[in-house]
């Protein structure tokens, strides 16, 4: 009966630390795979605020007819990031510390949902096109603290 008593609590123990590792690895997964989204996402904010500043800086020169003053534009109201990971995953948090998958959520949440844009007709002034872009342009900077902050406590949380 010893014998038997032992052999299950072997069994028991082996499968437990068998358990242990499978949440481990899920976890690392789930780290690396959002760190991966998190990451896209700021070189999408970084070429997005390129081009807007590009764009930007050619308006404020003036030494050519904008183009949307010749035949009208189409401005994205933020730039478009991915979701994708954080919502397949959304389940699967409980792996992650409490705080920072609380964190993490309402930082998904409060990102821009539908992507919008903003038609520019060839009659609107100079003036209001700049001003519109520099707020884009500042919206979308705004997000790339809080984006480098969770891709920090993800890495912190990886070890």
């Amino acid at each position: 009966m010893k014998r038997i008593e032992v052999f299950q609590q072997e069994e028991f123990e082996q499968a437990k630390n068998r358990e242990s590792a499978l949440q481990k690895r899920e976890r690392q997964v789930l780290v690396s795979a959002l760190q991966g989204e998190l990451a896209e996402n700021k070189n999408r904010i970084e070429a997005f605020v390129s081009i807007y500043n590009d764009m930007l800086q050619t308006l404020k020169a003036g030494d050519e007819t904008p183009q949307y003053q010749q035949a009208g534009d189409i401005l994205q109201r933020h730039p478009s990031l991915s979701k994708a990971v954080f919502e397949a995953n959304v389940g699967k948090f409980s792996l992650l510390d409490i705080k920072l998958a609380g964190k993490l959520s309402k930082f998904y949440i409060s990102l821009p949902k539908d992507q919008e844009y903003i038609n520019i007709e060839r009659n609107v002034p100079i003036d209001t096109v700049i001003k519109l872009l520099e707020k884009t342009i500042k919206d979308a900077e705004d997000i790339m603290p809080q984006l480098q902050h969770y891709i920090d406590a993800l890495q912190k949380a990886e070890v």
